[in-house]
């Protein structure tokens, strides 16, 4: 099972960014695991991006999910993150480095 995730966290008052890339490949088993059951609880198909107009301060999830339905781009803010992608964002952000400005 292909499955390999682009996943940033930008905004909030700070203005950080934070994200990582994982391939469920490269991860531990057990890492893994836990990630492919969060995709697969995930209806992907179904999301669609959504961004809080005029919001300050709001974190911003940016996430690329490649699997072998497909490739899925999705962008929330914390008032329009879905829940039933929370636990998902919540282990991504974990994984999570800075990333410098370019």
């Amino acid at each position: 099972m292909t499955l390999r995730i682009r996943y940033v966290q930008s905004g909030g008052f700070a203005g950080l960014i934070r994200g990582c890339t994982l391939d469920a490949a490269a991860l531990a088993p057990a890492a893994a695991a836990v990630l492919k059951r969060l995709v697969k609880a995930t209806p992907l198909a179904n999301l669609k991006t959504a961004r809080t107009q005029g919001a300050a301060d709001l974190l911003l999830h940016d996430l690329a999910i490649e699997t072998d339905a497909g490739t899925f781009h999705l962008s929330f803010d914390d008032l329009t993150l879905p829940t039933v992608l929370k636990p998902l964002v919540t282990f991504l952000a974990r994984r999570s480095k800075p990333i410098p400005p370019r």
